[in-house]
């Protein structure tokens, strides 16, 4: 925070007419809600959309085996801040996402309804949020290409990590616990 820092009255003037543009370019409060955070949330991660999907059904892997979380499309973001890159034809990308989620062999299971992935106006850009439920039990491990000793993920700070042996074992054995 600014607490206890002192600045010169030109960076007061910047600090607060920077402030002014953003809050008449932010819309609503889920505007708001999702700027902040943005900033902290070990269940969020921000991704600029390309060609390679592969990092983003990793992430929908690994929120799926943790405690779930949100994917928001069109930003990328930096130590100090992110970009929005806005999504052209995020209807067709919708559907291609649920259309491969859909196929077992890229995706063990889709978690995911329709009113889970939508587009929103951020500063405004259309993105797209993807809100990944945690997985049931039995659901578990949702794993990618076929194989889940290669391609199962969870998140932990702040990244998505490939699951040990182990870690698939114990989502195997509470899956069927007899």
């Amino acid at each position: 925070g600014f607490a206890g820092k002192t600045f010169s009255e030109e960076s007061k003037r910047k600090i607060s007419k920077r402030n002014v543009y953003i809050s008449r370019r932010i819309n609503n409060m889920k505007e708001l809600d999702l700027l902040n955070r943005m900033k902290m949330d070990n269940n969020l991660a921000c991704m600029v959309l390309t060609k390679n999907r592969h990092l983003l059904y990793q992430t929908y892997s690994a929120f799926a085996n943790a405690k779930g979380g949100m994917i928001v499309l069109g930003v990328k973001k930096y130590k100090k801040g992110f970009q929005i890159k806005e999504i052209e034809n995020p209807q067709l990308i919708k559907e291609e996402i649920l259309k491969n989620l859909n196929n077992e062999k890229e995706v063990s299971c889709n978690l995911l309804q329709k009113e889970n992935i939508y587009e929103m106006k951020l500063l405004e850009k259309t993105i797209i949020i993807i809100e990944v439920p945690r997985a049931k039990r039995h659901q578990k491990p949702i794993y990618l290409k076929n194989n889940p000793y290669l391609h199962t993920y969870i998140r932990k700070d702040f990244r998505n990590k490939v699951c040990t042996q182990d870690e698939v074992n114990a989502m195997i054995r509470e899956n069927y616990p007899y």
